[in-house]
């Protein structure tokens, strides 16, 4: 941050000598042009400044967000690359913003509107809550009574939370929220996900405008509308997008130093049974273990011949939803290759036998969205870690130049000229990143004459040649780069693919963790048809 800030600063002192100079033209020789000349300064000026801001925002190579994808394990490595198309995804990223907003609101006014609070704080507030909550005495006769007795006294505390002041961050927050919206988006994600609760709504306040059903609401309604919210945006990205609510807002920084991460998000009776067992039992014997790639769960009661549970549960690098999941009995005790063999098997019958049903397939004449029965991808796509890491940065770097806040400013040229230069681009800083090394992003606005995007690119590309000498090969007596992958390349194959891969309504990532028939049955390319050795 203070290598921006000092690059900043320098832009600015060169501002403001360009200035001194103009003024001393002037008083030197009234009569020159001095007007036309200061505009002219100034404009360079700026734009220095603006390049400079825009190169720091610039998807870079050595980003952690691209070397991550290099490194992860084989095992979870097309759910984390699914992951990472999912989150790349317009209406993903939409979604989550609009989550995202809901949670650190609920989390407030839970919390009195109290974020900033100390962990000791925020513990006290909690357990003062939960303590007021044991109190309860459960019916036993009628516990729905005891239910909501409870919910009273959640509602009693909401209130005592929401005054004045926080009433208006409350309503402020959800209509900036309803107001970046398109008129009924939300309103249609409530009607499919949670229509009953948000019919009584509509139907108490005579209201079918969300934002004036909102504005009528008494405090209570207005909370169980922005829960309804939370909740149907919650199922809308998980069953359309098979992406979990990770409550990143309310998450405290660097909890993952002391409390493993758990990112398996499938609802799991028989393991919440277990946890409420091993409280509550003393006669029960648990065993657990969160670590990289799973999670186990074991438990049985004193005296009895056999387990309650034990079970064990991905836990791969990044949470996604995997509606198909199989539980499949193994004894761990067997030889590897018979486990192997038998998982072999379950798996190729699933790809061919129509009996084998996957979640969507046995749900289908319930679903409340589309759904592509088509559960193969066309092509078959298999690159290394390395290249996908790539793919994803060529996919970013396009994305960057193509968005409403750094359209690219190139020249007047098509958006097919666009491409080709964003392409060269790419080509030229891959190619710096894998052949020689070099992590430092190449900056195309850094150039002895700004304006001329065409200069600066020559002059990296002459540096690139004087450095791969060794690399270079002679075709019909004219100099030719070895490229580490080629303009075209990117534009034609990578980019479109990445795009077919990420964007759309129905984005063909979901295929990798929700198809079937996959005609190779790894995304890692030097994985491929390793399992014909079993």
């Amino acid at each position: 941050m203070n290598e921006d800030i000092e690059q900043v600063n320098k832009l600015l002192d060169s501002l403001f000598v360009n200035l001194n100079d103009t003024t001393f033209q002037f008083l030197e020789n009234p009569d020159s042009d001095w007007m036309s000349d200061m505009e002219n300064k100034i404009k360079k000026s700026f734009k220095e400044l603006n390049n400079n801001l825009i190169y720091k925002e610039l998807p870079k190579r050595k980003d952690t967000k691209y070397t991550r994808i290099e490194n992860y394990e084989d095992y979870e490595f097309t759910h984390c690359i699914a992951y990472e198309m999912a989150i790349r995804n317009e209406e993903v990223i939409k979604l989550t913003n609009i989550i995202e907003k809901l949670n650190l609101l609920n989390y407030n006014i839970l919390y009195n509107f109290n974020s900033s609070q100390s962990y000791e704080e925020k513990e006290k507030y909690f357990d003062k809550l939960i303590n007021s909550l044991k109190e309860l005495t459960i019916n036993i006769e009628n516990p729905f009574k005891t239910i909501l007795e409870s919910k009273n006294k959640i509602n009693n505390q909401i209130l005592e939370n929401l005054d004045e002041k926080n009433i208006l961050i409350l309503i402020n927050t959800v209509m900036e929220i309803l107001d970046n919206c398109e008129n009924d988006y939300l309103l249609d994600i409530l009607n499919t996900y949670n229509a009953p609760n948000i019919e009584l709504l509509i139907t108490k306040y005579n209201e079918n405008d969300l934002k004036n059903l909102f504005k009528k609401a008494l405090i209570l309604d207005k909370y169980n509308l922005i829960i309804l919210l939370l909740d149907s945006v919650r199922i809308k990205l998980e069953k359309e997008y098979y992406v979990v609510n990770e409550q990143k807002s309310i998450t405290p920084e660097y909890i993952e130093e002391y409390i493993s991460k758990d990112t398996n998000y499938e609802p799991n009776i028989a393991v919440n049974e277990h946890i409420n067992i091993s409280l509550t039992n003393p006669n029960y014997i648990d065993n657990y273990d969160c670590t990289k790639g799973y999670t186990f769960y074991q438990g049985v009661y004193e005296d009895d011949n056999s387990f309650y549970i034990n079970k064990v549960t991905p836990n791969f690098s990044q949470p996604l939803r995997m509606f198909n999941t199989m539980e499949i009995s193994i004894n761990p005790s067997l030889p590897l290759n018979d486990i192997l063999s038998f998982v072999k098997k379950i798996k190729e019958d699933y790809d061919k036998k129509e009996s084998f049903k996957s979640f969507f397939e046995l749900i289908e004449k319930d679903l409340k969205f589309s759904a592509d029965k088509k559960t193969t991808i066309d092509k078959s796509i298999s690159y290394s870690k390395k290249k996908w890491a790539d793919m994803f940065y060529i996919y970013d770097y396009f994305q960057f130049y193509f968005s409403e806040d750094y359209k690219i400013n190139k020249g007047d040229k098509q958006r097919e000229d666009d491409e080709t230069t964003i392409a060269k681009e790419l080509s030229l800083q891959l190619s710096y990143y894998h052949i020689l090394k070099d992590q430092t992003p190449l900056d195309f606005s850094n150039s002895t004459d700004i304006g001329n995007y065409n200069s600066a690119y020559d002059c990296y590309e002459t540096d690139f040649k004087v450095k791969i000498k060794e690399n270079m090969e002679v075709s019909s007596n004219k100099e030719k780069i070895k490229f580490y992958v080629t303009d075209n390349h990117i534009k034609e194959d990578y980019y479109p693919k990445m795009k077919d891969l990420i964007e759309g309504n129905n984005p063909e990532y979901k295929k990798f963790i929700g198809g079937k028939n996959h005609v190779k049955n790894s995304i890692i390319k030097e994985k491929n048809n390793v399992s014909v050795k079993l």
